[in-house]
């Protein structure tokens, strides 16, 4: 590929995601469209670019360049200021309602909304019974179409997934793993441009997670993003930001509250009210953590990882078991 056409890509991929790529990521365009170009029957990245109809050049370039990296319970920190301080507010909050709303936005395949799935499931059981709703959207049509079925491979799910909660959570679908319809029908999978119109039913949100995305975007359709968060969160609402994006333009707009590890955004005004909405006790699961998992094909070790993994569960179930007594 000459400059030419690089400079053709990186125009498309500032038009119609508002992402900026770097002159250092040049090989990122050489590797990833080149891998695109042979699945759509083009010998090379340049042919693609130089002969594709505008369409599927621009659909191609989506695909190939946005980032899909996730794994569940991603940076853990935040999901235990979730479960700890700020779910069990927004609970308390929506239990006159007893709706709760969410949005996982650049959700790539979905871990992050059935992290946040499992997670309420199994800490408030108060809500079993609400209209619970997690959109899960994300640039990608490709990745969007396996968030509704829920399946996920062997390492997908040893990438984060805590041992009790995968036994729980999770059936054998052949040599894959699928999540229970329970949590499946909280889920909602769409595809969508963040820089796009949003649709009606994103309103009215009790949190918000726009994580390692933003830092892709150049800094106007970040200050947009931001803004339009800003509207659609109720007045107790939270956003959750990726841990190199919670200083950049647009924040401002937002009260900023640590917990723990972990920094959240909230409406003007609405860091009082966090504090002062008392939670009610939570209880977290105490299972047991469950063994190493076997495969018909190949048979699991006990890694440090599995053994570091026991200790955390094990250290959990201690400290919940002293606050129940």
């Amino acid at each position: 590929m000459d400059d030419a056409d690089v400079r053709k890509v990186r125009e498309i991929l500032f038009r119609r995601a508002g992402i900026e790529l770097g002159d250092q990521r040049r090989y990122l365009v050489v590797e990833r469209l080149g891998a695109m170009a042979r699945e759509l029957s083009y010998s090379s990245a340049a042919e693609l670019v130089q002969r594709a109809p505008k369409e599927q050049l621009d659909e191609a370039v989506l695909e190939a360049l946005t980032t899909h990296e996730t794994s569940f319970f991603r940076e853990p920190q935040v999901f235990e200021a979730l479960r700890v301080h700020v779910l069990p507010r927004l609970i308390a909050a929506a239990r006159p309602e007893r709706r709760l709303s969410i949005w996982s936005a650049a959700a790539s395949t979905g871990q992050e909304a059935y992290s946040l799935a499992m997670q309420i499931h199994a800490c408030f059981p108060e809500v079993h019974g609400w209209n619970v709703r997690i959109h899960a959207t994300d640039l990608s049509a490709r990745v969007v179409s396996k968030i509704d079925s829920g399946v996920y491979s062997e390492w997908e799910t040893r990438r984060g997934l805590p041992g009790h909660l995968h036994g729980r959570y999770l059936v054998r679908r052949g040599a894959d793993w699928q999540v229970v319809p329970e949590l499946r029908r909280w889920v909602r999978g769409s595809q969508l441009n963040l820089i796009d119109a949003w649709p009606s039913q994103l309103h009215s949100l009790d949190l918000i997670l726009v994580r390692n995305v933003l830092i892709y975007l150049h800094d106007g359709a970040r200050w947009s993003i931001l803004r339009r968060v800003r509207d659609v969160l109720k007045p107790k609402g939270r956003l959750v930001l990726g841990s190199s994006e919670t200083r950049m333009r647009g924040t401002e707009l937002f009260d900023a509250q640590r917990f723990g590890g972990a920094l959240f955004h909230g409406p003007p005004g609405s860091e009082d009210d966090l504090d002062q909405t008392r939670p009610f006790r939570v209880i977290p699961e105490l299972a047991a953590p469950r063994a190493p998992r076997r495969t018909q094909s190949s048979t699991s070790v006990t890694t440090t990882a599995d053994l570091e993994e026991i200790a955390r569960e094990l250290r959990r179930s201690a400290e919940a078991l002293k606050k129940v007594r």
